[in-house]
């Protein structure tokens, strides 16, 4: 087996983040514009919830790439508790339009934080969170 070093665990923290990034900022600012409000799609009452939910999830992953970029401790549960909170935000919504490129995109940035996350509990570099 390979041993991970800081800078590999690093740069593939930072290459999830500036996937994440690049897919939900970058990608929808050059699609055109759909036909129809999402957000019509959504039951009015989880309105509220979905985008309290997602504005906090956006805060929690962005300290949690902070802290695993500095082996802090808590950072690997933020970690994974951002996970879960992507999870509940997308079973509330409903139906949505994405382009090929973005879901792409989303699905390579979820599969390099799961390797950066399972890297920050069962390798070498776990010992630097303690």
């Amino acid at each position: 087996m390979k041993k991970v070093t800081p800078f590999g665990f690093r740069l593939l923290t930072l290459l999830s983040a500036i996937i994440a990034l690049v897919s939900s900022l970058l990608i929808p600012a050059f699609l055109p514009p759909l036909p129809f409000n999402h957000t019509e799609l959504i039951f009015p009452q989880t309105v509220i919830a979905f985008n309290c939910i997602v504005g906090f999830n956006f805060l929690l992953g962005l300290a949690a790439t902070v802290g695993l970029l500095m082996f802090w401790r808590w950072s690997r549960s933020a970690a994974i508790i951002s996970y879960i909170l992507t999870f509940l935000s997308y079973s509330m919504s409903a139906y949505f339009v994405d382009a090929g490129i973005k879901v792409a995109l989303d699905a390579t940035s979820i599969f390099l934080g799961g390797a950066v996350l399972s890297m920050a509990y069962y390798s070498e570099i776990a010992q630097r969170f303690r």
